[in-house]
């Protein structure tokens, strides 16, 4: 049972969204799909575990129903628009990009696994894989050193259209070459909890993560993956859902019932979004409005289409809220840690080789502190080179530059011991 004050307010948006009031080609969906930290602000407090449970619940029925079997239109006539839709509103690449990342990285972690303590078979599995295209970018990305050789790919997805477009995408790729391959269907939980404990090496995601509410799935990632293991996740990183001052933003610029618009206003006395904004940085503020020209662009298309609309609340969070989740829980972010799990001490010594003595850099810059420090980390970095898994640098950075919409976090499980 939901606490009253989700009641009420999910009652008024399931209203707006049933009346049709706001004349605009979506629907809001469920409040419960929003992410959980977000929720205070749209006056929802949960009083007890149990409510947190049925929100829960309702969260997973929601994502289900609109990504599972059954659906008026199948999910990769979704992804399709999905994918147009980024392309026209500007963020153009974001989908490749994502894909073309994830493939490196794996193949660096799989590169530096191989210098430690090399194995015949690394079992990868891909968490809502869609049409298949995330692992076809990383089994191309590992074909160049035939390290496709070392892979067991598992894939899942919770709709079958979309799974079996993915095996005949991979199918395709592989051309009859010898391969492991496994597919299942079912929502992440039931795919996560079927799997012993700690017998993944590496888990792959791709604008899935924005689909969980809550911390749960960490926790489900963290008891499959081996000591050491990696999930390496791409996805899109918006707050535009967590108040409802932004979605009244966001319902303006769709074109939103100025009736309706007011109502909603009023409802929630939203207030000055500058406010709001002041506690997000450029690049938070950059995604929100990526994100809203995004929907603008698919709301075309699914006129133009004849799409049936999906719930635009989604647990999307920041790139950094992500980070601090997988760190909270467990999960190892931090690049130079990570190193020392496959190099230990020798890459501290390598760079306290490569700063050198002070008088040496200083010779060189005049004796200029800015230009002894520009000399530190140019020879660190080119010391840091020779280390395959440094290329996990650019998990700092960004695919769609100056924004936070679109970005690959690489995280590991701890090793045991540690």
């Amino acid at each position: 049972m939901t606490n009253v004050d989700f009641d009420r307010v999910n009652g008024f948006l399931y209203e707006l969204d049933t009346s049709k009031r706001l004349r605009i080609p979506i629907v809001l969906g469920s409040l419960s799909r929003v992410v959980e930290h977000a929720l205070p602000s749209w006056g929802v407090v949960p009083a007890s575990d149990d409510e947190l449970i049925a929100l829960r619940s309702l969260a997973e029925a929601s994502y289900f129903n609109e990504w599972g079997d059954g659906r008026p239109n199948p999910p990769s006539q979704w992804i399709r628009a999905i994918k147009d839709a980024s392309h026209s509103s500007g963020l153009v690449g974001v989908d490749q990009g994502l894909n073309a990342t994830i493939g490196e990285f794996v193949k660096l972690v799989i590169l530096a696994m191989n210098e430690k303590d090399k194995r015949d078979e690394y079992r990868l599995i891909d968490i809502g894989c869609g049409d298949g295209e995330t692992s076809v970018s990383v089994m191309r990305a590992l074909f160049v050193d035939n390290l496709h050789e070392q892979i067991e790919l598992r894939i899942s997805d919770v709709s079958t259209d979309c799974r079996q477009r993915a095996e005949k995408s991979l199918e395709t790729f592989f051309r009859g070459r010898e391969h492991k391959l496994i597919s299942s269907g079912g929502i992440e939980k039931d795919v996560l909890t079927s799997l012993d404990e700690g017998s993944v090496d590496i888990i792959i995601s791709n604008a899935v993560f924005h689909h969980f509410t809550d911390e749960s799935y960490i926790k489900r990632i963290l008891r499959v993956l081996r000591s050491g293991g990696f999930v390496i996740a791409g996805d899109y990183h918006t707050t535009v859902w967590h108040h409802p001052v932004l979605v009244a933003s966001f319902l303006e610029q769709l074109g939103a019932n100025a009736d309706a618009l007011h109502g909603f206003r009023t409802f929630f006395r939203t207030g000055n979004i500058a406010d709001i904004n002041s506690k997000l940085t450029k690049e938070e503020i950059q995604a929100n409005i990526e994100m809203v020209a995004f929907w603008r662009e698919l709301s075309r298309l699914i006129i133009t289409r004849g799409l049936d609309p999906s719930p635009v609340f989604e647990a999307h969070e920041s790139s950094q809220q992500r980070l601090d989740k997988f760190r909270a829980n467990g999960l190892e972010t931090d690049l130079m840690e990570i190193m020392r799990t496959f190099y230990g001490e020798k890459i501290d010594q390598e760079i306290e080789k490569a700063r050198g003595p002070r008088a040496v850099a200083s010779a060189v810059y005049q004796a200029s502190d800015e230009g002894v420090q520009r000399l530190i980390t140019a020879r660190t970095r080119d010391v840091l080179q020779g280390f395959p898994i440094w290329g996990l640098q650019k998990a700092k950075g960004r695919i769609h530059p100056g924004s936070d919409i679109a970005r690959v976090i690489v995280a590991q499980k701890p090793l045991v011991g540690k």
